[in-house]
């Protein structure tokens, strides 16, 4: 599959803005990408679920939680008392790319199997109807988020032809090969 335009206009981005989490960082980079003037710092749920309701494609940079024993409580947190639960995402319909910089939201396992439906935040998004979905299977570093999302839409922007898996193979390769002085 191919990615889509550079300037698509449906695109969202929203971020956490604490500082420590680089995700005005993480935003600028998708929201060069999606060609969007200013991502949105996350302030609540609703906003958040408002600005993906009508959107194409999607990046999210929050943090996430996966909860094995009850998967149905995976989420993702957007401050200190508000979560965007995966089912919520999924009842969302999301039909293009989701890009999500959240520790463990690609994750889905053995607990998830006993539930009917898919119910982790990836897996979720992949069966309401989302083109393709990118995100961590672990907990991740900020930085090294970050780091991997600035080399995967250079590559996109720079191979517009490329598929995502190749282009997702190139950004880890050349994200593990980066030297000290490069980051």
């Amino acid at each position: 599959r191919n990615p889509p335009p550079v300037t698509d206009p449906q695109a969202f981005v929203a971020y956490d803005p604490d500082p420590g989490y680089y995700g005005a960082e993480q935003a600028k980079t998708a929201s060069d990408y999606w060609g969007i003037a200013k991502p949105v710092a996350s302030t609540t749920a609703f906003d958040i679920m408002a600005g993906l309701h009508t959107r194409t494609h999607s990046h999210l940079i929050l943090h996430g939680h996966y909860q094995p024993l009850d998967p149905r409580a995976s989420h993702l947190k957007v401050n200190q008392v508000e979560r965007i639960f995966a089912w919520c995402l999924a009842a969302l319909n999301p039909h293009g790319h989701f890009g999500l910089s959240a520790c463990q939201a690609g994750l889905h396992g053995r607990a998830a199997a006993g539930w009917l439906g898919s119910v982790r935040l990836g897996p979720a998004l992949v069966a309401a109807g989302a083109r393709r979905v990118i995100a961590p299977l672990w907990r991740c570093d900020a930085v090294a988020t970050w780091l991997f999302h600035q080399l995967l839409y250079q590559a996109a922007a720079n191979q517009p032809t490329e598929s995502w898996s190749r282009l997702l193979a190139q950004a880890r390769t050349r994200l593990r090969d980066l030297s000290l002085d490069e980051v």
